[in-house]
């Protein structure tokens, strides 16, 4: 028997990485996800097959979430902008003049 931190740390580390970007975006459902992606392998360790689809599927999220999080600087940066009149108006045209709850929803 191993544990799954020792034998993938460097996976390990990157899926805290990543439930701490998910809590910037404030992607409450994706940090869940990521907690069982971290959980399901120590269920399963006996068959190495379903350990790593399972890594693949951390490795893929950890992917998805870094690049959400580019995009949401990207799109802070595009308002910063916009705000001080250096861009012509997208993003604070609607009424919430680009307040938004969750940067999960970014747009490109």
């Amino acid at each position: 028997m191993y544990l799954f931190m020792e034998e993938y740390a460097f996976i390990f580390i990157g899926a805290i990485i990543t439930i701490g970007l998910t809590i910037m975006l404030r992607a409450f459902w994706v940090m869940l996800l990521e907690i069982a992606l971290i959980h399901l392998p120590l269920l399963f360790q006996d068959s190495e097959i379903i350990v790593s689809v399972l890594l693949i599927g951390q490795i893929a999220l950890s992917v998805v979430v870094l690049y959400k999080y580019l995009m949401a600087i990207e799109m802070n940066y595009s308002l910063v902008l916009e705000k001080i009149h250096k861009k012509d108006p997208d993003l604070i045209k609607t009424e919430h003049r680009g307040s938004q709850f969750s940067f999960w929803k970014t747009r490109k």
